[in-house]
């Protein structure tokens, strides 16, 4: 049965998401060529204009990824609509495979995580400038790169490495698979203060958490302007996830709205037919009728 923070940590990514901008909004959708499904999933649509602001979070602008707030062309054209998936954890069991060498696994992954960091702040930058995204920014910290069409060895063994350990570490889970066939265009993680550290979150994952007293006593009303009580940690990175993926995606938000639809309706429909059926009984007895009933 579904805990009752973990519904307040969906409630927040579905407001979040409308925040953003998105058009199309759904919880339990399939994901596009695999069995999993997610928590939240959103349709954004702005290829025309930039997000009014960063989901609710605009006090903590500046540490979300720049993909997400502006329009600028990118290397590969005018940038399409992008679709978001949010998973929502609130325990570590749901999210850390058991496994006995997992401290040192994750000691070796936060090493490799900072060789590629330093890889791509400053020497792919320096030996492969032809990598820089078009349309970059002013300030290096928010320039765009595509990292992914580097010939540098040593960078291409190392995220060969980190993949080997993160699947490890997260094997038959979504993390994994989403981030690798980039089955979404932006992944974001949403847990409870603390559930988690910055390095055990898988590549190609954002990081936004709400705290634990906040989710135990319920967010309360989401209003339209107020801030949300979310902590952005880690950026949310882009993917450029392949069209007919995010259009399958759409679709698959579109199937998953229309299920929660109906079984609201029926639920609703439900529980009016045993009132109804008071209210018929109680009319005849104040008429006087005889009741149908032995």
């Amino acid at each position: 049965m579904e805990s009752f923070e973990h519904r307040e940590l969906k409630r927040l990514a579905i407001a979040w998401l409308a925040r953003l901008g998105c058009r199309a909004i759904a919880t339990e959708v399939t994901c596009p060529i695999s069995r999993y499904r997610v928590d939240v999933a959103g349709w954004l649509d702005h290829s025309e204009s930039t997000l009014l602001d960063a989901g609710g979070l605009q006090k903590r602008r500046s540490g979300i990824a720049a993909s997400l707030f502006d329009d600028r062309p990118s290397r590969r054209g005018r940038r399409s609509p992008r679709t978001i998936v949010v998973e929502c954890k609130r325990s570590r069991s749901d999210f850390i495979r058991d496994d006995r060498n997992a401290d040192r696994l994750k000691q070796r992954l936060e090493m490799l995580r900072r060789v590629r960091d330093r890889f791509e702040r400053v020497l792919i930058p320096q030996s492969e400038p032809h990598l820089r995204e078009s349309g970059a920014s002013l300030f290096p910290e928010m320039e765009t790169w595509d990292f992914e069409g580097s010939r540098t060895a040593a960078y291409r063994r190392t995220m060969k490495e980190i993949e080997r350990i993160e699947r490890r570490l997260h094997r038959d889970t979504k993390f994994h698979t989403m981030a690798r066939y980039r089955l979404a265009d932006h992944l974001v993680l949403f847990t409870s203060s603390d559930l988690i550290e910055i390095t055990e979150v898988p590549t190609g994952w954002g990081l936004v958490e709400c705290g634990r007293r906040t989710l135990r006593r319920g967010a309360g009303r989401l209003g339209q302007l107020a801030d949300l009580p979310l902590r952005e940690r880690i950026s949310v990175p882009s993917h450029e996830s392949l069209p007919d993926r995010r259009a399958q995606m759409l679709r698959n938000i579109a199937v998953a709205a229309s299920r929660s639809l109906i079984a609201s309706h029926s639920e609703a429909r439900n529980a009016e037919e045993p009132n109804r059926g008071l209210a018929s009984r109680t009319s005849r007895a104040a008429s006087g009728a005889p009741s149908s009933r032995p």
